[in-house]
């Protein structure tokens, strides 16, 4: 399947090209259609989870920001619990918990939080990133 040109048809598009369109969209400051890609996500974690393999792992990475950003905190839990049972000790699923707590507007429980990752490890250039957007978001 061809990459799509616009997200006109969404229909004809795969999940792949969906979260393609919403970085590019991200990254042009333009509208992105996080909607689509959470509908579409949370379909294939309800029909198809089994089915997914290691793709299930983006998918529910990409379905809890976009729970996030629309408020559905139902799933935004579920897909972060998925996560923690399957990495526990990861920075990045840490990370993700952090993220939660910035999008429910506790700033200062984020930044603890971001510091604690940061004692565990002091280099690590995306949670420091985490903490500059947090600060600049409060």
């Amino acid at each position: 399947m061809r990459p799509p040109q616009s997200l006109d048809d969404p229909a004809s598009l795969s999940f792949a090209d969906l979260v393609k369109q919403q970085q590019s969209a991200s990254s042009s400051q333009t509208e992105g259609r996080g909607d689509l890609l959470l509908a579409y996500g949370s379909c294939l974690l309800r029909k198809f989870r089994d089915k997914l393999g290691d793709a299930l792992w983006g998918v529910l990475e990409t379905v809890y920001l976009q729970a996030l950003e629309f408020r559905q905190d139902r799933w935004a839990t579920y897909c972060l619990q998925a996560l923690q049972t399957r990495w526990r000790d990861s920075t990045r699923v840490k990370r993700l918990k952090g993220i939660a707590l910035e999008a429910q507007g506790q700033w200062a429980a984020a930044l603890c939080h971001y510091d604690s990752l940061l004692s565990q490890q002091p280099h690590d250039p995306l949670t420091r990133k985490r903490v500059t957007a947090a600060l600049k978001n409060q």
